[in-house]
């Protein structure tokens, strides 16, 4: 379950207030969105993006496990709403845990690199295919801006690919008409930082390159999934939003790769 929570964070989000109170009063700096969320082979997933200084949540519409970062805590939280429960764990133990799968998938990818050529051609080019792929996003992406630009939830925005050995890692759609965001950028790119090391793939590298590219996501298409942004709300959330809700059992946190 963990490493399904942070596939969607590190594309769905996806960046202190002073004197608040739990009493659903709204943050200083903060803002929403919603986002349609597609991979190949399966149904779009629709979710809700909250953010606000240090803190990020993800609530998927068909009431599936919420996904809450606090990094001002160090902690990540999963939250069901349905059994009323919640797990928690800390983000250093999830970027330990992250560390070691990529150790065993590193020896794991030299080992069967030793087997290609007693391999079928199909599980043969999958192979190669998972090698360049891993290749490509442990090298420094280079960011160009392309000159395309669309309208999507009523923004207008530009178009940036990230590349690297000859392959394209990321394709972004941003625009700089949202001032809420700016307040919440560096924010959002420290966590984009911090999520990147959780990805068994090396995709630290590529997390990094946000920081190249200007404005607000508003379509990004990378390592396969797809997310477009539906709606902007610019209101900033209020505080419970952030927290457990009471009366919710705490749980053992999920399993973690040894």
């Amino acid at each position: 379950m963990a490493a399904q929570a942070w596939r969607t964070c590190a594309i769905a989000a996806l960046s202190v207030a002073a004197t608040c109170s739990i009493t659903g009063i709204a943050l200083g700096s903060g803002m929403a969105w919603e986002a349609e969320m597609t991979t190949a082979g399966s149904e779009p997933q629709v979710v809700r993006v909250l953010t606000a200084p240090q803190r990020f949540k993800i609530q998927p519409r068909d009431g599936g496990t919420e996904y809450l970062v606090r990094l001002d805590r160090g902690e990540v939280y999963f939250i069901d709403a349905k059994k009323r429960t919640y797990q928690k764990v800390q983000l250093t133990e999830l970027e330990r845990a992250a560390a070691n799968a990529r150790e065993h998938m590193q020896l794991a990818l030299k080992h069967m690199q030793k087997e290609l050529e007693s391999l079928p051609p199909e599980q043969r080019r999958l192979l190669e295919h998972m090698v360049g792929e891993r290749q490509a996003a442990a090298t420094k992406a280079k960011v160009r801006k392309t000159g395309k630009t669309k309208t999507i939830a009523g923004y207008r925005c530009s178009e940036y690919v990230a590349e690297a050995e000859g392959k394209t890692l990321l394709t972004a759609c941003t625009t700089d008409q949202i001032p809420a965001f700016r307040e919440l950028r560096k924010d959002w790119l420290t966590a984009q930082q911090r999520l990147g090391k959780l990805n068994p793939f090396g995709g630290r590298n590529l997390q990094e390159t946000y920081g190249e590219i200007p404005g607000f996501p508003l379509e990004t298409e990378m390592g396969g999934v797809r997310a477009v942004v539906t709606k902007v709300d610019t209101t900033a959330p209020p505080e419970t939003e952030f927290e457990v809700p009471q009366g919710f059992e705490l749980r053992p946190g999920p399993p973690l790769p040894r």
